[in-house]
């Protein structure tokens, strides 16, 4: 609470541009900001509530780029075409974070509380209940991913990702505070990792996914293989036949 009454009492509260600040100034259509438990409420959303849950996609991205050599070359090019301030870097990096999002979700479902009686697909469900949509189920539909099963950034490049399609974060007005800042954050850690360390590729399975808590983690804690490698971007590579439909 300290905290957030220096920023209230800040003079130049309006030019900053840090996350606090955001919220101390944020208003709803009404005009009325947020008091302070609202705001203590969420900052700990976004600092702890986002803990595990970005810390446990970026152990996905690392799970699936080992399994996927073609796509992991391309991610480490990225990730140095980005830190010399390429954007075409940053958006490659940001299609791996997405489609790892994809195949991988942290989360297997986002629940909602009925206002009102709704009918959905002929069950008339009462006020009260809470109803659950499954995120797996839908990132996994060839209706809206073909060849479902492949893990292919390219597909994120230039897509049109709607609430109802990709879902990592909810949707609504109940989606996700933080997964702005969770997918910066996200990016930004695996572009330094992949810039510092070289993963090394293996043709083990993938990872079965468990559940802790609510959370999807990799079974055996996404065990991955590393060298210590040059601040420089690897030579390109011809791609391999076949490579680039290797399965999830």
């Amino acid at each position: 609470y300290a905290e957030i009454a220096d920023r209230r009492a800040d003079p130049n509260l309006a030019e900053r541009t840090d996350v606090l600040a955001m919220l101390v100034r944020a208003a709803d259509d009404g005009g009325r900001h947020m008091d302070d438990r609202e705001l203590r409420d969420q900052l700990m959303t976004l600092l702890a509530a986002g803990h595990d849950t970005t810390a446990t996609a970026l152990s996905w991205a690392l799970e699936r780029l080992t399994r996927h050599p073609e796509v992991l070359h391309r991610a480490v090019r990225a990730a140095h075409a980005s830190a010399a301030g390429d954007p075409a870097g940053d958006e490659y990096l940001d299609a791996v974070c997405k489609e790892t999002l994809r195949v991988r979700p942290v989360v297997f479902d986002v629940g909602r509380v009925l206002q009102q009686p709704v009918e959905i697909a002929g069950y008339r469900l009462p006020a009260g209940v809470l109803v659950a949509g499954g995120i797996g189920p839908v990132h996994a539909s060839p209706g809206l991913y073909p060849d479902p099963q492949r893990f292919d950034p390219d597909r994120m490049l230039d897509a049109t990702l709607t609430p109802t399609t990709w879902l990592p974060f909810g949707g609504g007005n109940r989606r996700c505070l933080g997964a702005g800042f969770a997918m910066v954050e996200m990016k930004i850690v695996l572009r330094e990792v992949l810039r510092r360390v070289e993963l090394c590729t293996t043709d083990a399975p993938g990872e079965p996914q468990r559940v802790r808590h609510v959370i999807l983690e990799p079974r055996r804690g996404a065990r991955i293989r590393l060298r210590t490698a040059p601040l420089s971007p690897p030579e390109p590579v011809a791609p391999s036949a076949g490579t680039a439909n290797a399965p999830v």
